[in-house]
């Protein structure tokens, strides 16, 4: 176990395109919160507001190290839209002092869960929710800078909001296959995004594709906006082999030694 910045990660694996191989990474953020816009202030940002004030029940329970989806509920489709992945990274007086990433994401509750979503200003993710919604995977996929926070050195100059870029940033967009479907995911480092998947328990997956873009958030959208209506996950879709092929005609296709660890 190796400690880093209030994290711990262990892995072993070998990276090869297109073999299959067993991975295996645990990290430290075992806690999953949902928090609720309607929760806080109008007037709230998680991309300007360095600080999460509320809700009091929440700041309570929430530790350094836990991580939080803000996210609304749309009652017509069933779903809840996370629009930013924060980790708690300390607390104080002003509440839960938080690092936030921009995101868009779609997460589909079971019957028993909507009640959760429709009601609540705020709840903790169960284990096998966690599971289900690949909820570590998506938070390493978007912290892909974890091996490297200094928690007390990331605080933004005051009046600087912390809204990541707009502008177009090159990167892969990459296609996973597993037991549980077909994830479509982005880095902008192949060889640091095999380092920092994160699963609670070892599966069998294979790296199928990967490209590189010139905008590779755009990329990553388009693709997800193209597949919508075969979305399993958050990121996981259920794709057939014209789909794949589709999606190999996209991009720079990526070369081996991109990947290699």
């Amino acid at each position: 176990m190796i400690p880093v910045s209030g994290y711990a990660a262990r892995f072993a694996l070998h990276i090869t395109l297109g073999v299959t191989y067993e991975f295996h990474l645990m990290i430290n953020i075992k806690n999953y919160w949902r928090v609720a816009p309607s929760a806080l202030s109008a007037d709230f940002s998680p991309f300007s507001d360095e600080w999460l004030p509320a809700p009091i029940d929440l700041l309570r329970r929430i530790q350094p190290g836990e991580g939080v989806a803000f996210a609304t509920w749309d009652e017509a489709e069933l779903v809840g839209n996370v629009s930013a992945l924060g980790v708690c990274l300390d607390k104080g007086d002003e509440g839960a002092r938080m690092d936030w990433r921009e995101v868009q994401i779609v997460l589909k509750p079971l019957p028993a869960g909507r009640t959760h979503w429709r009601s609540k200003p705020f709840f903790g993710f169960a284990d096998t929710v966690i599971q289900r919604y690949g909820l570590a995977d998506l938070f390493a996929d978007r912290f892909v800078d974890l091996d490297q926070l200094t928690f007390s050195s990331r605080k933004p100059a005051a009046g600087v909001a912390r809204r990541l870029p707009t502008i177009a940033t090159p990167g892969f967009v990459y296609l996973l296959r597993s037991e549980y479907g077909f994830k479509i995911g982005k880095t902008v480092s192949m060889k640091s995004r095999t380092r920092l998947f994160e699963v609670k328990l070892p599966f069998r997956f294979s790296v199928e594709h990967f490209a590189h873009f010139d905008n590779y958030t755009e990329a990553e959208r388009a693709l997800h906006d193209h597949f919508r209506s075969q979305r399993l996950e958050g990121e996981w879709f259920d794709l057939k082999q014209g789909d794949i092929e589709y999606i190999k005609t996209l991009g720079r296709p990526g070369k081996p030694e991109e990947m290699r660890v």
